[in-house]
């Protein structure tokens, strides 16, 4: 890719875009742990959800399992909301 003076980049197949736009993959996401156990947390609970919905065909089970699920690992402290300040 070539940088251009009027904030342009010219890729490899000649198309223009804004400088301001990455191409995917080129520059990592940056997540904090806190943010990564929360989503793996998250992506727990509905897969086990999905897994008795499944079973039992219910949509209606899967909402409600999902719901006590994450219902309750945020009253276990696992899912941590963020930080109002610094400490």
């Amino acid at each position: 890719m070539v940088e251009g003076s009027l904030g342009y980049r010219r890729t490899f197949g000649g198309n223009l875009l804004p400088s301001s736009l990455k191409p995917k993959g080129q520059y990592p996401m940056t997540c904090t742990s806190r943010e990564k156990l929360n989503n793996n947390y998250i992506v727990g609970s509905v897969a086990v959800a999905a897994i008795f919905a499944a079973l039992t065909g219910s949509g209606t089970v899967f909402i409600m399992v999902a719901g006590v699920l994450i219902a309750r690992s945020l009253a276990n402290g696992e899912i941590r909301s963020a930080r109002i300040g610094r400490r």
